[in-house]
C-alpha cells in the first residue's frame, strides 16, 4: 500500500515541479523584455505555465511599472509598458497585486481599497488590447456599458462617461473621482474636439489647428510637461487660474498656455480639474426656442425639443437614444477655432446623464414670399454639422397660419414642392 501511494506521488510532485519551473520561465522570458538593471525587482504578476499571455509590475529604480506581454510568433512581446497605469512608492498606496479573471486581469490596491479590471482581446493583427472593464476607488464604481462608455456611480448619484479607456492610455491617477469629475471631463472632451497632438518626446507644433477657448482650474491643480510617464509638477495652480485651452491629451489632460508671473508656459493640466469660462448669453435663447427635427447631416439627436425654461429633450426616430437635461447659449471666443462657420454662439447641452454636448448653433430664415418662409437651424462641429427644421415644417418651408399662408403651400404644392 506504501508502495502505491509513492508511485502516484512521486508523477504528481513532478508535474508541480515542472509546472513551476515553467511558469518561472515564462516569468523570465517576460522580464527579460524590460529590466534594464539588476536592481530592478518583481512586486506582482500572474504569469501561469500554460498562458499566452502575463502581466507584471516592476519596481524600477524610484517607479513602479505595469508591463502587459503576450506570446507572438517570433516569442514573448510587451504589449503594454506603462508608468501611469499603477501608483508610484512615494504616493503610499500600498503594494498592488495583479491576478487572472476569467477575460483578463485584475489590478488592485488592497490597503487603498481601489480595483481595477481589464478585459483582453486581440485587433485583427492579433496584438493584444486590453480595456477596462470595472474599477472602484472607495465608494465610486466605474462598470463598463453594453455599447459606449461607462457608468460612474457614487452613492445615488450616477453619470456616464462618453470614453473608452484601455491599458495603453490607462492612467491611475486621473481617473475620475466623482461624478462631477465625470461631467466635466465629458463637456471638456466634446467642448474642445481636437487633440494635442502629443508624441513621447513633445508637442508637434501646428499652431494654426489649436483651439484657443478660456478655461479656468475649479481646485488646486498642476502644470506638468510630461503627462505620459512622471507626470511630474512643473507648476502649481491655485482654484481660479486663468488658462487657455489648445487641445486636449487623451482623456486624461488638457494642452493649454498659462501666463505664471508674467511667463507664458504651456503643459498640460488635468481634465478633471478645469472647466470652460464661458460668458452666458441667455438674451439669444430666445432665437432658439422650438422643437427641432433633422433635416440633414449626421451628429446630435434626429428630434429635439428646447423649451424656454432652460429644458431640453431629444430622441432619436428609432427611440433608441433618448435624452433630457438643460441648455444654455455661451459666447464662442473670437480666433477660437472650434467651427467651420466661424465664431457663432454655442448651445450647451447638458443630460441629466452626465452627458454632455456643445455645438456651435445658427438659425438661417430667409422669406421666399409672402406666407412662406425657409428656417434652418445648424448645429456645428469643426468639421461637420448637423441642420434642422422646425417641426411642423412642410418639406423646405415653413407657412404662417393664415389665408397668405394657405395661398404659399398651394402655390409651392402646384409646383412640386
Amino acid at each position: 500500500m506504501k508502495k502505491r501511494w509513492i508511485l502516484l506521488i512521486v508523477p504528481l510532485l513532478m508535474a508541480l515541479m515542472m509546472n513551476a519551473a515553467s511558469a518561472s520561465e515564462l516569468l523570465g522570458n517576460v522580464l527579460s523584455l524590460v529590466l534594464n538593471s539588476p536592481d530592478d525587482a518583481v512586486l506582482a504578476d500572474d504569469c501561469r505555465a500554460d498562458a499566452e499571455d502575463a502581466r507584471i509590475i516592476i519596481a524600477s529604480g524610484a517607479h513602479y511599472q505595469l508591463i502587459a506581454a503576450a506570446k507572438q510568433e517570433n516569442g514573448w512581446e510587451s504589449a503594454v509598458v506603462s508608468t501611469n497605469a499603477v501608483y508610484q512608492p512615494s504616493e503610499g498606496y500600498g503594494v498592488p497585486t495583479l491576478a487572472r479573471t476569467e477575460d483578463g486581469f485584475e489590478l488592485a490596491y488592497p490597503e487603498a481599497g481601489e480595483v481595477y479590471r481589464f478585459a483582453l482581446r486581440h485587433d485583427s493583427t492579433n496584438h493584444p488590447i486590453y480595456t477596462l472593464v470595472f474599477a472602484k476607488m472607495g465608494d465610486i464604481v466605474v462598470t463598463k456599458r453594453e455599447n459606449f462608455g461607462y457608468l460612474v456611480t457614487q452613492g445615488e448619484d450616477g453619470a456616464v462617461w462618453s470614453k473608452m479607456v484601455t491599458l495603453a492610455d490607462f492612467n491611475i491617477h486621473q481617473m475620475p473621482r466623482g461624478t462631477a469629475d465625470v461631467r466635466r471631463m465629458n463637456e471638456m472632451a466634446c467642448g474642445l474636439q481636437r487633440f494635442a497632438n502629443v508624441r513621447k518626446d513633445g508637442v508637434k507644433e501646428i499652431r494654426q489647428e489649436w483651439r484657443h477657448v478660456p478655461i479656468q482650474t475649479v481646485c488646486g491643480s498642476y502644470l506638468t510637461d510630461d503627462p505620459h510617464v512622471s507626470e511630474a509638477h512643473q507648476e502649481e495652480l491655485p482654484a481660479g487660474t486663468k488658462l487657455t485651452a489648445l487641445g486636449y491629451c487623451g482623456w486624461a489632460y488638457v494642452y493649454v498656455e498659462a501666463e505664471v508671473d508674467g511667463e507664458t508656459l504651456y503643459g498640460f493640466v488635468p481634465q478633471r480639474d478645469v472647466i470652460f469660462d464661458d460668458v452666458e448669453q441667455p438674451e439669444l435663447m430666445a432665437e432658439f426656442v422650438g422643437h427641432w427635427r433633422a433635416k440633414g447631416g449626421g451628429g446630435w439627436y434626429d428630434d429635439f425639443q428646447l423649451d424656454a425654461d432652460g429644458n431640453f429633450s431629444a430622441a432619436d426616430d428609432d427611440g433608441e437614444r433618448t435624452c433630457s437635461g438643460t441648455w444654455s447659449i455661451v459666447q464662442t471666443p473670437v480666433g477660437s477655432n472650434l467651427y467651420w462657420r466661424g465664431d457663432i454662439p454655442t448651445i450647451v447641452l447638458r443630460g441629466t446623464d452626465g452627458t454632455v454636448s456643445r455645438y456651435g448653433i445658427q438659425v438661417e430664415k430667409e422669406k421666399i414670399m409672402p406666407g412662406a418662409w425657409s428656417i434652418y437651424l445648424s448645429l456645428s462641429t469643426n468639421e461637420t454639422g448637423r441642420s434642422y427644421v422646425p417641426d411642423g415644417a412642410d418639406g423646405d418651408w415653413v407657412y404662417t397660419d393664415d389665408i397668405i399662408g394657405w395661398f404659399a403651400r398651394l402655390f409651392f404644392s402646384i409646383l412640386g414642392y
